[in-house]
């Protein structure tokens, strides 16, 4: 299982703006359409991935996947894992127990959705939360200071609780 397509927002250097890569952070999003989060993370056809700060927020890559069946088979998560590379959060539709322990090991934050909602409203809320200096919870269960994560409860949870696929 490979990535079957990948399109990515390269900025130039007159245009990359410095302050705005330090101030932000990626968020990827798992989608069939790249309009809603509306996927399982382990047979994602694709991944929206936003960078996004409190002022702006840009498409920065679109990963399309083979279909993978829900089989539990773990061969699928290597692909997905790495063109999550970089990546702070995942937003999804549910999330297997396996690949919460590997995104958490990698510094991924998964956030589980209950209904289908609008990737543009989830940046918009993920902006929201942002604020300049000091980050605080643009990712629910997450502190940010700058470029470093700190984990809270929450996550100490997520690795310790027993996950249902």
């Amino acid at each position: 299982m490979t990535v079957k397509r990948q399109f990515r927002l390269v900025p130039s250097i007159e245009t990359g703006d410095k302050d705005f890569l330090k101030k932000s952070i990626l968020v990827a999003f798992a989608s069939s359409d790249i309009n809603y989060v509306n996927e399982h993370f382990g047979t994602a056809s694709r991944f929206v991935i936003y960078r996004i700060s409190a002022s702006e927020a840009t498409l920065e890559k679109v990963c399309e996947f083979d279909h993978a069946n829900k089989d539990g088979n773990e061969d699928k998560l290597g692909p997905r894992l790495e063109a999550l590379s970089g990546c702070n959060a995942i937003y999804c539709t549910a999330v297997g127990a396996s690949a919460v322990r590997l995104l958490i090991k990698r510094g991924i934050y998964p956030s589980k959705q209950d209904e289908i909602r609008s990737i543009h409203e989830l940046v918009d809320s993920i902006q929201d939360s942002l604020t300049e200096g000091v980050q605080i919870n643009p990712i629910p269960g997450l502190v940010w200071t700058g470029k470093k994560r700190v984990g809270t409860a929450l996550m100490q949870a997520l690795l310790e609780d027993e996950w249902v696929e």
